[in-house]
């Protein structure tokens, strides 16, 4: 049997470094030091120490910012708005209060935002009329 080749070995696009780093890099470079030298103390390439020295204004100390995700479909105003149409008729629909005032939010996420705030929004189980009959039988 043949040998199976083995498969290529992905590197990674670009080098993680640790924030104590990221501040020995900008601060050799602040000191005076070429890109070319302060990667050669540090051991990485130049094209690292100037993406570190690009990206360092951007975060903490060189802390990554976190919360990188997607932003919040609801803003303040739209989350008291959606409580404030809610008060006025507490019956609406989840369907209704989307097609008529939040076309852009989805149907979950109104229906998360209203737990979050122990809102039960369930429609009530419709219990069938008495009629005549019913009625005289209950009292007898």
């Amino acid at each position: 049997m043949a040998p199976i080749p083995s498969s290529p070995i992905k590197k990674a696009k670009f080098k993680h470094s640790t924030p104590r780093k990221r501040n020995r890099i900008v601060a050799r470079y602040n000191s005076s030091l070429t890109a070319k030298a302060v990667a050669h103390h540090e051991g990485v390439s130049e094209m690292h120490v100037r993406g570190v020295i690009k990206h360092f204004q951007s975060q903490d100390y060189g802390i990554s910012k976190p919360n990188r995700n997607q932003p919040p479909k609801l803003s303040k105003r739209n989350k008291r708005l959606i409580l404030h149409k809610v008060t006025i008729n507490p019956f609406i629909q989840i369907e209704t209060l989307q097609r008529r005032y939040y076309g852009h939010v989805g149907k979950t996420c109104l229906t998360t935002y209203l737990k979050k705030q122990n809102i039960s929004h369930t429609l009530a189980t419709t219990h069938p009329f008495l009629n005549v009959k019913h009625t005289t039988n209950r009292y007898t």
